[in-house]
């Protein structure tokens, strides 16, 4: 196998990095947009927030989110109890609502 030349490991660390803080910057955009009930603009996602669009490219793995926000009770308390991110490229967000 191949050893990579030291500019393309720099590239990929870098882009490691990128792809963490753009991560990073979408999961604390949609926990704030949860806090305050602000789920016009969490709706509009794609293009209100940070990253939106790189985040889900596609809706159906972040439509889920309303169908749990929708069956909590108006005046549940949101918790986030996992925010990980597996891979260097999958941000895994797990929320409670009590």
């Amino acid at each position: 196998m191949e050893q990579p030349i030291p500019f393309e490991q720099a590239l990929r660390e870098w882009a490691q990095v990128f792809m963490h803080r753009s991560m990073r910057e979408f999961q604390a955009w949609v926990f704030d947009r949860i806090r305050t009930k602000d789920l016009e603009t969490l709706a509009d996602y794609r293009s209100a927030s940070p990253h939106g669009v790189r985040a889900h490219p596609t809706d159906e793995h972040f439509l889920p989110l309303f169908v749990a926000l929708g069956a909590a009770d108006e005046k549940a308390a949101p918790e986030r109890i996992f925010d990980q991110i597996e891979s260097g490229a999958l941000a895994m967000d797990a929320y409670v609502f009590s």
